[in-house]
């Protein structure tokens, strides 16, 4: 979901916005492995100069997430035999213990852009934005057994323009 906020009056700006995401992801044969989340997320623009041509955008990101490893649901080497092949009452990995970890969720990130096409006067141009976005702030263990250390926090660095080529097609 996603609601953005404008100022109202005869100059519409686009303020920023606000949001949520729900995400529910199962994966395996067996659905052994699983991931769900909730996050809210608010995003803030800062107009530049008078025109909005040059924009930064600020968001934050916060929620909670689980993620699940079913072993019992897991097809182990010891479960096959040479005459019948896969067979469920073999024993699997008996030390394996199925995992549910809880963690916060905390992203952010921001993004300046320049369209010079907000502009009445210039209806040609090339559009460019660059930014950076920060997951994983709130640190947290791995979720298989007996690893250590933390999951990392990733940095992204991103960027591109977009450039029109006729009244009805752009590059991006």
């Amino acid at each position: 979901f996603i609601q953005p906020m404008f100022t109202r009056g005869v100059r519409k700006r686009h303020l920023g916005g606000f949001g949520a995401t729900i995400l529910n992801d199962v994966a395996g044969p067996n659905k052994e492995f699983t991931a769900q989340a909730l996050t809210v997320t608010g995003a803030w623009n800062i107009q530049l100069d008078r025109n909005g041509r040059n924009v930064i955008s600020m968001a934050l990101q916060g929620g909670a997430g689980q993620q699940r490893v079913s072993y019992d649901n897991l097809h182990w080497s010891s479960q096959y035999s040479e005459p019948g092949g896969f067979d469920p009452s073999l024993p699997g990995e008996a030390s394996m213990n199925n995992v549910r970890m809880f963690r916060p969720l905390i992203n952010t990130g921001f993004i300046w852009s320049y369209n010079p096409r907000k502009s009445k006067s210039s209806k040609e141009g090339i559009s460019i934005y660059n930014g950076v976005a920060f997951n994983n702030l709130a640190r947290s263990k791995s979720y298989f057994p007996g690893a250590s250390g933390d999951r990392s926090s990733i940095v992204k660095v991103h960027g591109g323009f977009t450039a029109p080529i006729s009244k009805h097609l752009e590059i991006s």
